[in-house]
């Protein structure tokens, strides 16, 4: 991860989730002896203590903004819906209070024109959510560069990638590397 020419806090979660399945798998299949199974399970119970929660929302924010999970990733992982409702409820507030744009009321054209007066008084000109629009879009190829991705579509969501470069610049390889002083 130290090495990477892209965003790592991202895969956090997913890498600790691998991680994860690892041990669990490595327990339930090789049935080793008891001295491995209790180093095993302590390495599950460290890497427990350190998994980002709820309450770690810079690792959630970061995992929704990579345009290959999304929420998706939570959904696939198996999550518990509450929990999926809980972090699409933190990034929504996160998105309203810190990052969407001001609602802008467009009126209508007002000239002289009867015609184009007529048309357009009863127009709604209803200016859509960035968030919404990319939480409702499929998730990106896996081989899609998160970081070309957001400059691709800066136009359409200026905002929204303003949030992801805010989230996606923080490095991962701090948060491993804060465990292993534990």
């Amino acid at each position: 991860m130290s090495e990477a020419n892209h965003p790592t806090l991202c895969q956090t979660i997913p890498i600790y989730n691998y991680l994860l399945d690892i041990i669990e798998d490595f327990i339930d299949q090789k049935k080793p002896s008891e001295d491995v199974v209790i180093a095993a399970n302590n390495a599950k119970e460290k890497l427990l203590r350190y998994y980002p929660t709820s309450d770690g929302l810079v690792y959630i924010i970061s995992t929704i903004l990579d345009p290959k999970n999304k929420m998706e990733y939570y959904t696939k992982m198996g999550l518990m819906i509450i929990y999926i409702e809980i972090y699409k409820k933190q990034i929504t507030e996160l998105w309203k209070k810190n990052y969407m744009p001001a609602q802008i009321t467009i009126n209508p054209p007002n000239t002289s024109n009867v015609l184009v007066n007529h048309i357009y008084k009863k127009r709604k000109f209803v200016q859509s959510d960035e968030l919404d629009n990319y939480l409702n879009s499929p998730p990106a190829n896996i081989e899609t560069n998160t970081l070309l991705y957001w400059k691709l579509h800066e136009k359409e969501s200026l905002n929204l990638a303003k949030m992801a470069r805010d989230y996606l610049a923080v490095p991962g390889i701090l948060i491993f590397w804060v465990i292993g002083l534990n």
